[in-house]
């Protein structure tokens, strides 16, 4: 049985737009959000996606970032950054960015070799203590993606809403 949740309800992602100088800096503070605010190894930080585009002026990039919190053996939790911009050859020019961020939850629960008798304690055990589980998971990666946005408007200096 798997179970996917979105952290991020009633939205299904959060997106910050910026115009300004450096617009690509976004790419070394969003690593170091992953290894130093959120606490991530490099086994927990997947590159899905990364195109820059050379032959342009502004120069167009795009990537994909994802960092995984393995909470416990049935569950893991994923945020996922998508970035979009622009970066000018002439750094006096402005540059763009549009982020886009994704969080949930993943939980895979086998019942593989379950006997049909313990089935309905496995029910009563994951709707009446691990569903708050699930509950205290989604609250700690909508919480890091929220301190991660702080830290990208900090850096960028972007107004917070």
């Amino acid at each position: 049985m798997k179970i996917e949740t979105n952290a991020l309800l009633p939205q299904n992602f959060i997106e910050l737009n910026y115009r300004g100088p450096n617009p690509f800096a976004v790419y070394s503070v969003i690593y170091d959000i992953m290894k130093n605010l959120w606490k991530r190894k490099g086994a927990d930080i997947f590159e899905d996606d990364f195109r820059w585009d050379n032959t342009s002026d502004p120069r167009d990039f795009f990537f994909v970032i994802r960092v995984r919190f393995k909470y416990d053996q049935w569950s893991k939790g994923w945020i996922r950054i998508e970035v979009k911009g622009s970066h000018p050859s002439d750094a006096t020019k402005p540059g763009n960015f549009r982020l886009r961020i994704y969080a949930f939850l993943e939980s895979k629960i086998s019942l593989k070799g379950l006997d049909k008798f313990l089935a309905p304690f496995l029910n009563l055990y994951l709707f009446g203590f691990y569903n708050k589980q699930r509950r205290d998971y989604l609250d700690h990666l909508k919480k890091n993606v929220f301190l991660g946005l702080e830290r990208i408007k900090k850096e960028f200096k972007m107004e917070s809403e």
